[in-house]
């Protein structure tokens, strides 16, 4: 299963999309459901840089609410590239009351970067389950 949220921005369409556990590839990075977010250019999704305008965050924060209401998940994992990258997922991430239970941890990729960073998995978990 996969769930995606767009908005549009200026002249630009932005996107958070999350997919279940058993449909995420490559396999060996799957944990829970597996997010991310950037633009759409010419049908493609591209993940976007640091220079994220607020505004973009803003809406990435009010669709990933919107996730953890429909599906209340109990593990989640997300590619950064870079550290940078990985702390605007978390501050975005962590700004939820029911976040406070999850732990996380940041663990080196194989896979090969979109940019000049270093591609990183970022798993999270709630203690609770």
């Amino acid at each position: 299963m996969w769930w995606y949220k767009t908005f549009k921005i200026k002249n630009d369409v932005y996107f958070l999309m999350a997919e279940s556990e058993d449909i995420v590839e490559p396999k060996h990075i799957r944990f829970g459901w597996h997010i991310s977010f950037g633009i759409v250019k010419n049908e493609c999704y591209i993940p976007t840089n640091n220079n994220i305008p607020f505004i973009v965050l803003y809406e990435v924060k009010k669709a990933f609410e919107e996730f953890l209401i429909i599906f209340n998940p109990s593990k989640i994992s997300y590619i950064a590239e870079g550290r940078s990258k990985s702390k605007i997922y978390k501050n975005i991430i962590y700004c939820f009351d029911f976040m406070e239970n999850f732990n996380y941890s940041i663990e080196h990729s194989d896979l090969e970067p979109l940019t000049d960073e270093i591609p990183y998995l970022i798993k999270m978990w709630n203690n609770e389950f």
